[in-house]
């Protein structure tokens, strides 16, 4: 696997379905959604501001209430349709209870807004929102866009993006069969359509029969993806996957094979499913999304939609960066310029000429050359390959440089990360939390840590340490980064799956027959531990709960497969110091961080665009 699988963003299904017919019995809601409240609840929506809404063509999200990442997501969405489709009117529902501050939001990013009920108590009773379908606890509230009072509605997820000019075809060319039809893409290569980019006619007798719908399921069925499939079957019109990107790479969780339908680069709308979404305000994450090799590193085998596409949304995240949530805009004053030359800004620009990038943009190289004027690391220094070695949890899934100038059986040295204390370190041994030496700046790629310190026999001491890329060794593959060296057969080795030129494709063959056998599998991408309680491995409007166990990318032997492994002694070094060491220098490491990331890279908040774009 390419470097870093940093933030692999492993999918693991947490999300705890609450069994909502029986909370909803056992909370006395049993007369709730009957046929009398539904009836009473339906009515057209009412827009205010807008005369003869029933005359337009609208552009219609979903917004939630809280939850930043769709909130930026639609803000995000909202100035793609102000550059690409700007005379129609634009209308983002929202959920009661919003603050201000979100709503204000909204608007700025050119949405009218028109407020929904929250109806999780109505369904599964007092208490229970958190826990209701997980994040997907407002899901069903998205249906409200079929008693809207439009002519005609092109619905929008809040996390797609357009990309390019031909989505005018949607509103202006697209022909439905009848009124009663909807046109919609088929969700990658399921069965089924999604429905995050949706056109057709709002009808308020659809809309109550699909909250029937609702009275009589429970669990994902519930979902919109699945009420909107089951109430149009035999009357979806399909449309290009273009038009819905969702793009996946490899095995996606539930399929038994890679999709064979790719679109990102003629994506027109793409959508980013799973989550978190590169919207998220981490910056690690932000800083795994910026880069144009990030599919290989995050989305193997994951429900990541569109991940081809990452690393130029990200470049217009920064371009409207004023116009996000405080919390993003913090955090990508800690994060890297945009990596495409042709979409910087003016100042991004001027930056990346005098080399202020907080990462580069440049892949990470396979071979690493380290070295220190300070004698007594001599033993240290020297050419780092990356091996095909499993990376384990413990290693955050990414991977592990061995010192080929060190004696590999007696006493190897180990470039690799530790996540517990999310710091790249050397040491005799990858697997334990011992290092001879530390990198305070935390890193995607260890070319980028800086800050490294060394244990002197009583503690750990600030030292120059110097990394560089460096050529790779004899016999090795050429004109790539995406090989590693079988520790086994003392030989290079093509990682079986790479990301270049902007696709998913297999790397061609090294000359070894059975060269991918000890190869890395971006499959065993581990999560990032501060991502691992956010994730819940799903897309919100595709695959059932039913799908949540099976999205974890990291394989559960990965941690018992020893075979692939160099003896090391089990006594370990000397000199070896415990990661408790490490542990308590963090604040000083936090500290390091902070206050490079403010002197490196400046606010985005002045920026202007080099293009002349708003």
């Amino acid at each position: 696997m390419d470097f870093s699988r940093l933030l692999v963003l492993a999918l693991v299904g947490v999300v705890d379905v609450c069994q909502s017919f029986a909370i909803r019995a056992q909370s006395g809601m049993s007369s709730r959604l009957t046929p009398g409240w539904i009836e009473n609840v339906s009515f057209v929506l009412p827009m205010r501001g807008i005369q003869y809404p029933h005359h337009h063509t609208a552009v219609v999200t979903f917004a939630g209430r809280k939850n930043a990442e769709y909130l930026d997501g639609a803000v995000m969405l909202g100035m793609s349709i102000q550059k690409y489709l700007p005379e129609y009117v634009r209308v983002a529902m929202i959920i009661d209870g919003m603050n201000s501050k979100n709503q204000r939001l909204l608007r700025n990013a050119g949405w009218k807004l028109v407020t929904v009920p929250d109806w999780d108590k109505e369904y599964c009773g007092e208490g229970c929102e958190q826990e209701f379908l997980g994040r997907w606890h407002d899901s069903f509230e998205k249906i409200n866009a079929f008693r809207l009072p439009f002519k005609r509605v092109l619905f929008m997820d809040s996390d797609t993006y357009i990309f390019r000019n031909r989505v005018n075809y949607l509103v202006s060319e697209l022909k439905l069969p009848t009124v009663d039809h909807i046109a919609m893409a088929k969700d990658g290569c399921k069965d089924e359509f999604n429905s995050g980019v949706m056109v057709f006619k709002p009808d308020l007798e659809v809309f109550k029969a699909m909250l029937v719908m609702v009275s009589q399921r429970r669990r994902e069925q519930i979902l919109d993806q699945t009420l909107i499939n089951d109430y149009y079957k035999g009357k979806i019109f399909p449309i290009d996957r273009m038009f819905n990107c969702v793009d996946t790479v490899g095995i996606q969780p539930g399929q038994t094979k890679p999709c064979e339908h790719h679109c990102s680069k003629n994506a027109v709308i793409a959508h980013f499913t799973g989550h978190p979404k590169p919207t998220s305000a981490k910056r690690r994450l932000l800083e795994l999304v910026r880069r144009p090799g990030a599919p290989a590193l995050a989305c193997m085998h994951t429900n990541f939609g569109s991940c081809g596409k990452w690393s130029e949304y990200y470049c217009d995240i920064r371009r409207y960066s004023r116009s996000l949530s405080t919390g993003l805009q913090d955090q990508l004053k800690n994060t890297g310029s945009c990596c495409h030359p042709h979409l910087m800004t003016g100042r991004e620009k001027q930056k990346a000429a005098k080399g202020n990038n907080f990462e580069t943009c440049q892949e990470c190289p396979a071979t690493l050359k380290m070295w220190a004027p300070n004698p007594q690391l001599v033993s240290l220094a020297g050419v780092y390959v990356k091996t095909s070695l499993p990376s384990r949890k413990f290693n955050g899934g990414r991977p592990i440089y061995l010192n080929m100038d060190s004696d590999w059986r007696r006493a190897p040295v180990y470039l690799f990360f530790m996540q517990q204390t999310m710091a790249w370190a050397l040491g005799a041994d990858y697997r334990v939390n011992y290092a001879f030496g530390f990198a305070a700046m935390e890193a995607q790629c260890p070319r980028d840590t800086k800050f490294w310190s060394f244990h002197n026999g009583t503690a750990f001491v600030r030292s120059k340490f110097n990394i560089q890329a460096h050529a790779n060794g004899a016999n090795a593959p050429k004109d790539t980064n995406h090989i590693a060296w079988n520790v086994h057969k003392r030989a290079w080795q093509r990682e079986t799956i790479v990301w270049e030129d902007g696709q998913l494709g297999k790397a061609t063959a090294s000359g070894e027959d059975d060269a991918a056998a000890g190869g890395l599998d971006a499959g065993q991408n581990a999560t990032e531990g501060e991502e691992a309680a956010d994730v819940g491995a799903e897309n919100a409007t595709a695959a059932g709960a039913e799908e949540d166990d099976g999205n974890a990318t990291e394989k559960g032997d990965i941690d018992a497969d020893e075979n692939e492994t160099i003896e090391v002694d089990e006594k370990g070094d000397k000199n070896l110091t415990e990661g408790g060491d490490i542990d308590a220098d963090e604040k000083e490491t936090t500290d390091i961080v902070e206050k490079h990331a403010e002197t490196a890279v400046e606010s985005e908040d002045d920026e202007t665009p080099s293009s002349g774009e708003d």
